[in-house]
């Protein structure tokens, strides 16, 4: 499962799963960016959630979801008193938090940079988010995981000049794989 989304969204599936085969060993992992692709093509996944589509042969894809992305901050962050929408210039003052890619094989990526200073960069995009709400930097969430945060008062939305398109991800897996298994959680996941 790409950072972008969590694992709650699974667990219930996979409960569903147990209650039909509960003899079968399922593996969950996290990965990030080029990481998620990755897994899928050095065959570590048989099915990957939350990627984006790319022109890899032998692999298909199915949209899940759309995903938009929010410029977000500590509430007593100095950005929140600049007056808005936030140039770049005024975003590259400040340091970036960003998720490290988990491609082992591929030259990392890195999305949604507008600074010049050096990133803190974390293992997940649940830690991304933690370091933003202490106030360690700043950076582009995806709307879904922070919509509490915003209405807790954790993080402040900031709107911006180049604001960010959606994403659009997808489940993918290879082609030629046939598996039971795979092809249930597939018609499962493509319903959602």
């Amino acid at each position: 499962i790409d950072s972008i989304l969590t694992f709650d969204s699974i667990y219930p599936l996979i409960a569903q799963f147990y209650e039909i085969q509960p003899d079968i060993e399922i593996n969950l992992y996290e990965e990030v960016l080029g990481g998620t692709h990755e897994a899928l093509t050095s065959n570590r996944a048989d099915l990957v959630i939350g990627v984006e589509a790319s022109q890899s042969s032998g692999i298909k894809y199915h949209k899940i979801r759309e995903v938009e992305w929010v410029f977000a901050v500590a509430p007593d962050h100095e950005l929140t008193q600049a007056t808005l929408p936030l140039s770049r210039q005024q975003i590259e003052q400040h340091r970036f938090i960003v998720v490290r890619d988990s491609a082992r094989n591929q030259a990392p990526q890195t999305h949604r940079v507008f600074s010049k200073r050096p990133v803190l960069s974390v293992a997940s995009m649940a830690e991304k988010i933690q370091a933003q709400c202490l106030g360690l930097g700043v950076g582009f969430l995806p709307a879904h995981r922070i919509r509490d945060l915003l209405a807790q008062g954790s993080l402040t939305a900031l709107s911006v000049e180049e604001t960010i398109q959606t994403d659009t991800l997808h489940l993918a897996w290879k082609a030629n794989n046939k598996g039971k298994v795979l092809r249930w959680f597939i018609k499962q996941l493509s319903q959602k």
